[in-house]
């Protein structure tokens, strides 16, 4: 039997778009409950779209 493989990190990121689905991102706070399962928040807004914000997350 061999030992336990490389340690492995997680990190989890959530994209949101604020301004989509009627305010539901502020209306929920879904921000505070995001952080406070221990996953980062990033926001869409003017020049960052959720493709640019994902790309960023993993890298």
């Amino acid at each position: 039997m061999t030992g336990p493989g490389p340690a492995t990190s997680v990190r989890v990121v959530v994209v949101m778009n604020p301004g989509s689905g009627g305010g539901k991102v502020t209306r929920f706070r879904l921000i505070e409950r995001v952080e406070a399962a221990g996953a980062q928040v990033r926001l869409t807004g003017p020049g960052l779209d959720a493709a640019s914000l994902a790309r960023l997350a993993v890298e």
